[in-house]
């Protein structure tokens, strides 16, 4: 179930040089979410004009093992194996694959989810 997040407040301008409206939406993020906000351009637009629109995804942070620390990872045969992080590249992309795991039984249950998928296509 997805949290409720707050909208503290809302700001509107008008802009008088151009007559548009700037609308300013500021979110309460609950604690164990984080955000990542993407400047999207608009039909058109050339990658050096300014970006107005934009998107903010919210979601529960991910967990990272400590420098040092065991996690679990499925590789490439979707075998599930224990790697020391060690902030490296490899630590990095397994987090942002979403196959980083704490537990082994929690790596088992996704790579049985992707071997399933596969195997049934």
């Amino acid at each position: 179930m997805m949290p409720q997040f707050t909208i503290k407040s809302t700001r509107s301008k008008q802009r008088r040089s151009k007559m548009k409206q700037k609308i300013e939406i500021e979110v309460e993020i609950p604690d164990g979410y984080e955000f990542d906000r993407y400047d999207l351009p608009r039909e058109g637009e050339n990658d050096w004009v300014e970006h107005r629109n934009k998107l903010i995804i919210i979601r529960p942070k991910r967990w990272r093992a400590d420098k040092g620390n065991v996690y679990w990872t499925i590789d490439e045969m979707f075998d599930v194996i224990s790697q020391d992080e060690d902030s490296d590249t490899a630590d990095d992309k397994s987090c942002e694959l979403g196959v980083y795991f704490r537990t082994e039984a929690e790596a088992e249950a996704m790579a049985e989810k992707l071997r399933r998928v596969l195997k049934d296509g």
